[in-house]
């Protein structure tokens, strides 16, 4: 049987859609594209802005228009919590909730070649036929990853934290940890099959806590495995930059890469959100990171046009990204998010104020992120090999998460280990940064 994937959102969602996608190859069946015709597409969604879940209803229906004999399920945070909408979009579609998603692992191993028992499960409208797990959400974990040269390890769901316009709270529950000893059981598999970068991932990581283990905790005992890996994390909110967290991502190990949640440099602000921390704090944190790890690729989100955002409240968070240098920025427009204290907060920002302190925030962004990728030239980056060409060369990524590209031709990138073309995907090579073509660094391998 063919089976297409599709994800929206976040990086939790991508890791998720992984391992299902796993379990239908272990069982003989073929993934495909969306381009492509198949039985059965899964689409995992995503509701953190009314645009994901617009662009989820229009994949829908596309699938379903130009493929007339193939069934949809659709899974994710956005099926959890509307999902008797989704199921109007037609009869070929099944809503399996996010918090039963975990019964699409196990799909495969129940279904014939004509997907009959997904049949049944469209009949009945249940998952309740499905084996249950005690540790549903951390049933994800794929020794194989189809879209990524890099293996993502969940190690947390869910987040405590009760921000005024958040939907995914609502969706996805209270923070859940993987015990730490699974986490390193994991650690020591994928690195067993060849890994050599692991991304951490999970809703709130900052929140991980096991056994009274914080997330820095679990860093310095991964850091402990004699294992030949570099550790990337996903997301992380700004309170949780403790000490031991500092402590642990001073080791070369860990990738000078952070992606922050900050929201808001404007503390009235930060407070109708329902965030716990000042602008004063986002910044301590910001200069305590670049301490430890001299140039990082430092991101974050903004919120832009939240209620009651005055033009004085905006500058507070203009000058606050401008005297912390972000190199990239995640900026969001206000979405008001049904079940959300924020839904009904006022007075609301005029949609054409929020645009042009959008556009004059991704201007900013543009020259931050170019500044940084120029300082880039002359530098050893240690790149994960990711794509390959046999005409163009390698594409791959830095440990600070730029893109990098390396030419076949030995007048552009020579190579003081015999050229590109000896090269695996997977592998992680030292490289000079020669110059920037097309907006992509160019570099030679060392």
């Amino acid at each position: 049987m063919k089976v297409g994937f599709y994800t929206l959102g976040c990086k939790l969602n991508q890791t998720e859609t992984e391992a299902i996608l796993d379990a239908f190859v272990s069982c003989g069946n073929e993934a495909v594209s969306l381009q492509e015709e198949a039985d059965l597409y899964v689409i995992n969604t995503c509701t953190v802005t009314s645009k994901s879940e617009q662009k989820a209803r229009r994949v829908i229906r596309h699938l379903l228009e130009t493929y007339p004999h193939a069934r949809v399920v659709v899974t994710g945070c956005y099926a959890q919590l509307s999902g008797e909408q989704l199921k109007l979009l037609g009869d070929r579609v099944v809503v399996v909730p996010g918090n039963a998603k975990d019964v699409l692992l196990d799909l495969p191993r129940c279904m014939d070649s004509t997907g009959n028992f997904l049949g049944e499960m469209m009949e009945s409208a249940a998952c309740g036929t499905f084996p249950l797990d005690m540790e549903r959400p951390f049933r994800f974990f794929s020794p194989r990853f189809k879209f990524h040269a890099r293996a993502s390890l969940k190690i947390q769901d869910g987040c405590d934290h009760r921000c005024s316009y958040c939907r995914v709270r609502l969706a996805r529950g209270p923070s859940l940890s993987l015990p730490w000893e699974r986490v390193k059981e994991r650690c020591l598999e994928l690195a067993s099959r060849g890994y050599k970068e692991i991304v951490l991932t999970g809703l709130n990581i900052s929140q991980y806590r096991s056994e009274g283990k914080s997330l820095g905790d679990l860093l310095q005992l991964l850091l402990e495995l004699p294992l030949d890996l570099r550790i990337r994390l996903s997301s992380l909110e700004p309170e949780g930059i403790t000490p031991s967290f500092l402590d642990a991502v001073r080791d070369n190990r860990v990738c000078p890469h952070f992606h922050l949640s900050v929201q808001s440099g404007s503390d009235p602000i930060l407070q109708r959100m329902r965030r716990p921390y000042t602008a004063q704090k986002v910044q301590s944190v910001v200069e305590a990171l670049r301490k430890v790890k001299g140039d990082p690729y430092l991101a974050a989100d903004f919120i832009v046009g939240f209620p009651g955002e005055t033009d004085a409240m905006y500058r507070d968070t203009l000058r606050f990204i401008q005297a912390n240098a972000f190199t990239d920025l995640h900026l969001f427009p206000f979405s008001p998010r049904p079940g959300t204290e924020a839904c009904e907060l006022k007075p609301r920002v005029p949609e054409r104020v929020t645009r042009e302190r959008l556009e004059e925030l991704t201007g900013l962004s543009t020259a931050f992120y170019r500044a940084y990728v120029e300082r880039q030239v002359g530098q050893v980056r240690e790149v994960l090999l990711e794509k390959h060409d046999s005409d163009e060369g390698w594409e791959g990524t830095s440990e600070n998460y730029l893109s990098v590209h390396i030419p076949f031709s030995p007048e552009e990138a020579p190579s003081e280990r015999g050229g590109p073309t000896t090269l695996m995907k997977g592998e992680r090579v030292l490289c000079k940064i020669l110059q920037i073509r097309d907006k992509k660094l160019i570099g030679m391998i060392v």
